[in-house]
């Protein structure tokens, strides 16, 4: 992002940069409430991939026409709305939504900032996984669509690879053969789904540093925190004795 804004090329125009762009102004810029017509509005946040003055005046056409897009779908996400008060109720005004505004005040990335949010998951991580920023990118786009629940179970699915590739770093790093012998056959009775199998792989182990304080505990049942099932609650046990007895309902006996 040279000097603070965001490049566009109007050879390849790229409709999530575009929104980059939009978002960005939103953000910065108190006093826009109508419709940019001119472009002259983007000016500040955007870098026009363009050598020639032609070609930037045809870039910040583009940008105009892309913008329109981006607006409409975050009118249909609930960020913005038509009209920017009682007195001018009709487009070109619009304003931010009492829920947009919580959205563009919010320091963190925003899932209606893809390229952004996904861009900051990959400053905090070395090597993220590829399969779970797919499933990351997927809930995010479901998400921006309105489908809240498909955008949930992706992202569910996201939080169920990094489980698992956290038991295999564990697995890795436990000295005890007995105890890594069981934990590996308890996260396979996690991915089959079979909470008693998990339950008594973990009673089982008797030996190792680990065998009474770091994952006996651990069962899907316990990630899933206080799930109600017909009715009940799941109540989570600190060390994990009781899990078996508290948690027989059906969905408590399913995997991630």
């Amino acid at each position: 992002m040279p000097n603070g804004r965001i490049p566009f090329d109007p050879r390849t125009p790229d409709l999530e940069a575009v929104r980059q762009i939009v978002v960005e102004r939103l953000r910065r810029d108190s006093t826009w409430r109508q419709l940019d017509n001119t472009g002259d509005g983007f000016a500040p946040f955007v870098e026009y991939i363009a050598p020639t003055e032609f070609e930037q005046r045809n870039a910040r056409h583009q940008l105009l026409f892309l913008a329109q897009e981006v607006f409409w779908q975050l009118v249909g996400e609930g960020v913005l709305a038509p009209g920017m008060d009682p007195n001018n109720l009709n487009l070109p005004w619009f304003h931010i939504t009492k829920y947009g505004r919580e959205v563009i005040a919010s320091t963190e990335p925003q899932p209606y900032d893809p390229i952004g949010y996904l861009a900051d998951v990959r400053e905090r991580l070395l090597n993220p996984d590829a399969t779970v920023m797919a499933y990351l990118a997927e809930s995010l786009e479901t998400l921006r669509k309105g489908n809240r629940v498909a955008s949930t179970v992706m992202l569910g699915i996201a939080a169920e690879r990094v489980f698992l590739l956290l038991c295999d770093s564990l697995a890795g790093a436990l000295s005890s053969t007995s105890e890594k012998t069981a934990f590996v056959s308890f996260r396979q009775a996690c991915v089959k789904g079979d909470l008693g199998a998990g339950i008594r792989i973990i009673g089982a182990v008797k030996d190792g540093p680990y065998a009474s304080c770091t994952w006996r505990g651990w069962s899907p049942c316990r990630l899933r925190r206080r799930r109600r099932t017909d009715g009940r609650r799941c109540k989570l046990d600190p060390v994990g004795r009781s899990v078996r007895r508290q948690c027989r309902s059906a969905m408590c006996s399913r995997s991630l």
